[in-house]
């Protein structure tokens, strides 16, 4: 559910960003603030300015403020769903909304999993350094990267259907990874903007359950060949079986099995995360990851 806030012209001279205060469940009392417009930009105003925010049905409006001090008591707020205001993306478990802009990528990042979450990890197609962030429904703090890094981990607490939105440069920059995290453990199905990042944290994941429990992870290999039964036939293709399949990923770390799901995937031409993922049937791998 989603509402539009509408403001009229007027009240927007001088200003450079909205704040919305929220009360009630599930955030308590929270804030998130949204640039509208440069400050230098007084000439051109339009009639009327329209902020699509994410709005739990449970969540009430407590009041509205402006940058520089000021307070709006009254404001029009019509019911709906705004389609171009943002690129959007989206697994399970994540769901992300772009707003386009040439000086600095800005997103928001919503918590799909269901539950709370204690993390959030994104890695980037290129370096990129954080410019800013805010959460709503909780609060982060940088773990690691947020300076010229492709990795991005954040720690802290944010309840389910709440957000964090982070401001990044160069703008240019795409998430290829964005992970939900519980206690260290990924919360839900990943997004994956590419192969290479899925396999990468497949391969990551196999040895993090192989060194946890050799003989649990043994069995799951067994249900994940017993659940993909025409697998075999495939492997036979290209000299591999089952078997041999399962030593190599016995002994390997993870930067060899990395190596090796990208050979099979390139075997079979499976190219994008989509084909990948429905070439076979990785529930038993998924659930073991908390996928």
């Amino acid at each position: 559910m989603k509402k539009l806030v509408r403001l009229a012209a007027h009240t927007l001279r001088g200003i450079t960003r909205v704040v919305v205060l929220f009360k009630g469940p599930p955030f308590g009392r929270a804030s998130i603030a949204r640039r509208v417009l440069p400050r230098a930009d007084k000439a051109n105003l339009p009639d009327a300015l329209e902020v699509c925010l994410p709005w739990p049905p449970s969540v009430q409006l407590g009041n509205f403020s402006m940058g520089g001090g000021r307070s709006v008591n009254r404001a029009i707020v019509v019911f709906g769903l705004v389609l171009g205001l943002g690129a959007l993306a989206f697994s399970q478990a994540v769901e992300m909304r772009f707003f386009p802009s040439e000086a600095r990528a800005v997103a928001w990042f919503l918590n799909k999993t269901g539950k709370a979450v204690t993390g959030l990890k994104v890695e980037f197609d290129q370096p990129v350094t954080l410019l800013g962030k805010l959460e709503v429904g909780g609060g982060f703090k940088v773990l690691a990267g947020g300076t010229n890094a492709t990795e991005l981990a954040l720690g802290g607490s944010l309840v389910k259907d709440g957000f964090v939105e982070l401001r990044w440069q160069p703008a240019a920059a795409k998430p290829v990874l964005v992970m939900w995290l519980v206690d260290g453990r990924a919360a839900g199905l990943p997004y994956f903007g590419n192969l290479s990042a899925l396999i990468k944290v497949l391969s990551s994941g196999l040895v993090a359950l192989r060194e946890a429990s050799p003989q649990g992870f043994s069995n799951m290999l067994t249900t994940f060949f017993t659940t993909n039964p025409t697998l075999a036939d495939s492997l036979k293709l290209l000299g591999l079986t089952p078997e041999l399949l399962t030593a190599m990923v016995m002994a390997s770390p993870a930067e060899g099995i990395e190596n090796l799901l990208l050979t099979l995937a390139a075997s079979f031409k499976l190219d994008t995360v989509e084909a990948f993922l429905k070439a076979l049937n990785w529930e038993p791998i998924f659930k073991a990851l908390g996928f």
